[in-house]
């Protein structure tokens, strides 16, 4: 977490409303006035992990009580259970922070300390069901603060931990969250009772008696566009609850508390923009230079720290800062604790003379388990590098002299020819005056020449032009400096004669006498004066940053290329906004102080900002990069819920039955669903989404963040089976399989299994809502319908079979669909009038397990083909008597469609009817092969069966892309389009009969527009498309028949997702392993290799690389359906270069 230094505007009639005033005098046991003028200033320590245990701090003490290895409290109270827990925290609370620290901390002259808490204190905001933190913390916060009180200590309590946590994946939330949940209103509300409870109890009972800061939140994310809402909303009603509170018990406006925000030095806005009242209004800013774009040395620390200056009339305490560097050179020689304690005791006192130049400063942290004192003042004062006097510190002197800004030719004769010298002025200016506050040198150079100019050169031609113009002599106006940056009279002013400003000028000499190292440049022209002088400063080993901005050239495109290309390579290129504070410059042009504590993802440095660059034209243009998302982007409250209602209309209820929408939308909109579940979600539909926030990055690509995150959480919980992993697991699995890793669906789905036996899921418990009941059953249903297909598609054996525990829903499909859960009911239907498509379709189960079992037994020889016909007739029924049991409601009509699609489950409808049609187009697939014809009525008829299958298929395909959300854009249908395109090849291969093959020509190309569609979503579709070419190339290679019932067919047919090796057959050549790359859609030069002998004329329809089916592309593909020229064998193999590319 980084932020730039800059310096805070003054909030007038702030400055008065901080310090206790008379009525509030708190004094030290000796008497003392803590805030008399001789102890004024606030100097105090963090008690960073007594209430809010941060893992890295001590790793020791969390290891000693049981929660080794986990990340946060929360994963900790979850991993212990709640009893054990409160017993472990009990322990630490009572041993860390002790009595004797706090007579320690008064004997070094501290006078405050600062309390991290979490919400969760108040016991009855927290969800036991779902929220995990230990309990019993208050009457230790009590004893702590009584101490602190009885000592004289000034205590400030900060709300370090919020509900939902206000920024992810970070420890000192009490819970390692993905996503920051606490900016929404439902969240702020438990927030703001916590501070309602916390201020009525530091009034009323004794031992808070010295308590006089509450901060409303510590560290929320530092951007201001995404915390508007806590601006707007929370810190108003903090402040108007508080002090209702404060009303209600009669306190006198004198003995108010502070209330606390992160100012707007944070990045998380101005938190008073909209505050009516700012009475005892006061501000935390947090200071690490360790996660700071600040050049990595001593002299670079030691000179930020002494230039950061806040505005003095801003009631500001620094509530967070440390002597920690960089982890990467942390324990460096150079950087040793051990051998550096020289350097530490002067970075010690640089930053405590800059903080206290506003209201005082909160170390972070007192103690630490370490062996670092860099993190603990206990440790530092041991060290000796804190002494224990205060009083002794030493006056660090912050010379800035070895930085100078160097301004080149700012003169009225080059001024007066930029297009808008008024706004180059205008941000000039402020970057001088803010160097002359920062003690930093301002070194002006012109150009100007002699009289007769004795001092150009023939072959000049600056030279050359200067003598014919009569310009730039000295005593003429155009050499001297523009009136809007004049010098002042302490400020040296170089002459040059050369492009240069070094070239021929005592420029070199001047600097070393002041003894400069770092050189900041701006000025004109960036082609002329910038470039040369940079390049030969670098040559003379100066330091270099280049004030991008406050640089212009005659050619943008030229100005642009140098700062990018030429002058970033020696020097810092940066923006002029970072330097035009007072006090700041050197922290700009050096780097910038940064913020909180250590976190696990160490979040790296940002780019400082940058102008606006043009894009440079090349020759040649490079493929566009994807933009680069990040989870802050991605996890914002709007987006979830935009994605989750897109995930509830195209996926669930078509891939899976597992959620009530509305339950799990109204826990959204709390706050409270599940993250891991909302990832998940997220994972699978960002690739239909049409969010801007998407804009430039592929389907495919646009879940990867979503997918780590829900994957993170779900091993989190792996080890604890709940309806929550449960359901997890079917959600990943899915995932995983459309991304076409069959082995990685089957560890999943055999997870959700293994957990459901465990919690035995059919069985319903006591006291549980219709809800909870409802998803148990369709939890375990959707597991049901799994567990083949990923078994199968492993071609592995079953293992022990789930219809025996044929748990089915008992709410209606179309109530558990749009009802609200407090109208649901568990009440028998009508047969006439079921609408139970899941019940149905589990059905439909035992049945296509058998027709699998049965085509691998064909293919693997255990059975004859007149055995595998023996079969048929018997599957067959069942499958049609299945159809034929459907209650009217159910059955296929376009009246029923259209019923549906108006609830909802338009796509659960058509799911439903084209797996029917796919399991009998796997049965009768066998009859295909030619070799069949020796029991010509049974071939004859199967043939007639499976190309009928085959039709209702591309019929349901053509359907659903004409009513309104019935679209299967899940990629188990881009499979059953596969093999139904596979039907229609053999037609086009054997049939003579015209209407046939028009047919068949129609429903194939109609077939490739489909999974078109898919294929730029689904990497397994892309697979299946691939293995489509293998199965077609098989013909055209070997003249074999390519529907012989090998094993390879076989699986081609029944495993929706695994990768195949090389199909063997009769003329080829074996292949010892799988090729892969056959599948990579990526590798066009292998696919196409395997066509190239049968490209024609007519292959100059194909069109290029398609990320959806266009009208221009759909057109093309029409025209390969139009042109009567082509062969059959012409017409797949351009169709399938078309849907390959």
């Amino acid at each position: 977490m980084i932020r730039r230094l800059a310096a805070l505007s003054a909030l007038s009639g702030l400055a008065t409303a901080w310090l206790p005033e008379v009525n509030k005098k708190i004094t030290a046991t000796n008497g003392t006035n803590l805030f008399s003028s001789s102890n004024g200033k606030i100097r105090g320590v963090n008690l960073g992990s007594q209430f809010v245990f941060e893992p890295w701090i001590a790793e020791k003490a969390w290891s000693d009580m049981g929660c080794g290895g986990q990340k946060s409290e929360f994963d900790c109270v979850s991993s212990l259970g709640q009893v054990q827990a409160n017993s472990a925290f009990a322990s630490h609370w009572s041993s860390w922070i002790t009595q004797d620290d706090i007579a320690e901390m008064v004997s070094y002259g501290l006078n405050t300390i600062r309390v991290p808490v979490g919400y969760w204190m108040r016991e009855d905001l927290v969800y036991s069901d779902s929220e995990h933190f230990p309990q019993g913390g208050l009457q230790y916060l009590e004893n702590l603060c009584g101490w602190a009180s009885d000592a004289g200590l000034y205590i400030i309590i900060d709300l370090h931990g919020a509900p939902g946590a206000q920024t992810p994946q970070n420890p000192f939330t009490g819970q390692y969250a993905p996503t920051a949940g606490f900016y929404q209103d439902y969240q702020f509300e438990r927030a703001l009772k916590f501070l309602e409870w916390m201020a009525t109890n530091i009034h009323q009972n004794d031992k808070f008696r010295n308590v006089g800061m509450l901060e409303v939140v510590n560290e929320p994310i530092q951007n201001a566009d995404k915390v508007g809402s806590m601006r707007t909303s929370y810190y108003p009603s903090a402040f108007k609850r508080i002090r209702a509170a404060e009303q209600s018990l009669n306190i006198d406006k004198n003995n108010y508390l502070h209330i606390q925000m992160m100012d707007k030095l944070w990045g998380s806005g101005d938190p008073t923009e909209s505050l009516t009242d700012t009475y005892y209004a006061a501000y935390d800013d947090h200071r690490y230079l360790k996660w700071a774009s600040v050049d990595v040395s001593k002299d670079s620390y030691i000179r930020t720290s002494c230039s950061d200056e806040l505005d003095s009339n801003t009631p500001t305490v620094v509530g967070e800062w440390s002597l920690s560097v960089p982890d990467d050179v942390q324990w460096n020689s150079d950087w040793s604790p051990d051998s550096n304690q020289d350097f530490y005791k002067k970075w010690f006192a640089a930053q405590v003379t800059a903080y206290e130049k506003q209201q005082g400063w909160v170390f972070w942290t007192w103690k630490a388990q370490l062996g670092d004192y860099r993190w603990s003042y206990q440790d530092a004062v041991a060290a000796g590098i804190i002494p224990t006097d205060l009083k002794s510190l030493a006056d660090l002197k912050c010379n800035m002299a070895k930085t100078a800004l160097l301004v080149l030719d700012i003169q009225h004769g080059i001024v007066e020819r930029l297009d808008d010298a008024n706004t180059y002025l205008a941000r000039l200016v402020p970057v001088i005056k803010a160097a002359r506050k920062s003690d930093i040198k301002v070194i002006y150079v012109k150009t100007a020449f002699r009289e007769g100019y004795p001092d150009t050169h023939p072959r000049s031609d600056m030279g050359s032009r200067v003598r014919e113009s009569q310009s730039f002599r000295e005593g003429d106006t155009s050499v001297e400096i523009h009136p809007a940056v004049a010098p002042d009279a302490n400020e040296p002013i170089i002459t040059k004669r050369r492009v240069s400003a070094f070239t021929a000028t005592d420029l070199d000499l001047v600097l070393r006498c002041l003894g400069t190292e770092h050189l900041v440049v701006a000025g004109l022209i960036t082609s002329g004066a910038v470039l040369s002088t940079v390049r030969q400063a670098a040559d003379l080993d100066y330091q270099l940053t280049v004030l991008e901005d406050l640089c212009m050239d005659r050619d943008q495109e030229v100005h642009d290329i140098l700062m990018k290309k030429v002058l970033s390579r020696q020097a810092r290129v940066v923006s002029s906004a970072e330097c035009t504070e007072p006090g700041v410059f050197a922290a700009a042009t050096n780097g910038s102080a940064a913020s909180h504590h250590p976190v696990a993802e160490k979040l790296p440095a940002p780019e400082p900002p940058r102008a606006e660059v043009k894009p440079v034209r090349r020759i040649q243009e490079l493929p566009p990069e994807e933009p680069l998302l990040d989870l802050y982007m991605l996890a914002t409250p709007a987006l979830f819920l935009e994605l989750v209602s897109l995930y509830f209309r195209s996926i669930h209820n078509v891939a899976h039955t597992l959620f009530h929408e509305a339950s799990f939308m109204r826990l959204l909109n709390e706050g409270r669903a599940s993250l891991m579940h909302v990832h998940a979600m997220c994972a699978l539909v960002a690739r239909f989404s049409k969010n801007p926030v998407f804009n430039g990055v592929g389907p495919e690509s646009r879940g990867k963040l979503y997918a780590g995150e829900a994957i993170r959480l779900f091993q989190e919980r792996v080890n604890y089976p709940s309806l929550e992993t449960i359901q997890g697991a079917v959600l990943l699995g899915h995932l995983v399989g459309g991304d076409g890793d069959a082995q990685a669906k089957q560890v999943y789905i055999g997870i959700a299994r293994t957990h459901a036996e465990v919690l035995s899921l059919w069985a319903m418990p006591p006291n549980s809502t219709v809800v909870h009941r409802e998803e148990r059953r369709r939890t375990w249903l959707s597991i049901r319908v799994a567990d083949p297909w990923t078994i199968i598609d492993m071609s592995v054996n079953s293992g022990t079979s789930l219809n025996n525990l044929n748990v089915l829903p008992e709410v209606d499909d179309v109530a558990f669909h749009t009802y609200d859960p407090e109208l649901l009911r568990e009440a028998p239907v009508p047969s006439s009038s079921r609408c139970d498509m899941w019940a149905q379709m589990a059905g439909t189960l035992d049945i296509y397990t058998r027709i699998s079992v049965l085509l691998t037994r064909l293919s693997r020889g255990v059975i004859t083909f007149d055995a595998y016909l023996g079969e048929v007739p018997l599957l067959k029924e069942c499958l049609d008597g299945w159809v034929r049991g459907l209650p009217p409601t159910l059955a296929y009509s376009s009246a029923n469609l259209v019923f549906f699609a108006k609830q909802g489950l338009g796509r659960n409808f058509l799911s439903m009817h084209i797996a029917y049609h796919h399991f009998r187009q796997m049965l009768f697939f066998p009859s295909l092969d030619a070799r069949a014809g020796r029991n010509a009525a049974s071939t004859g008829d199967g043939i007639a069966q499976c190309r009928k299958s085959a039709n209702a298929i591309s019929e349901i395909i053509d359907c659903f892309t004409k009513v309104d959300d019935c679209q299967l854009d899940y990629f188990l249908y881009g499979h059953v389009a596969i093999v139904s395109s596979c039907v229609y090849m053999q037609a086009l291969m054997v049939s003579e009969e015209l209407s046939e093959l028009r047919t068949a020509r129609q429903r194939l190309v109609a077939n490739f527009e489909y999974l078109m569609g898919l294929k730029t979503h689904w990497p397994a579709v892309r697979q299946s498309i691939a293995r489509l070419r293998d199965f077609q190339t098989t013909y055209q290679d070997t003249m074999c028949n390519p529907f012989t019932l090998d094993n390879w067919l076989a699986r081609f047919v029944i495993e929706h997702t695994a990768i195949l090796a090389e199909r063997q057959t009769p003329g080829s050549q074996p292949s010892s392993i799988p090729r892969p790359s056959q599948y990579n859609s990526s590798d066009e030069s292998g696919i196409l290799g395997l066509t190239g002998s049968l490209k024609t004329e007519s292959a100059l329809l194909i069109p290029p690389s398609h990320a959806k089916v266009s009208d221009r592309e759909s057109g093309k593909l029409s025209a390969l359906l139009n042109d009567h020229s082509l062969t059959s064998e012409a017409l797949v193999n351009n169709a399938l270069n078309w849907l390959l590319e």
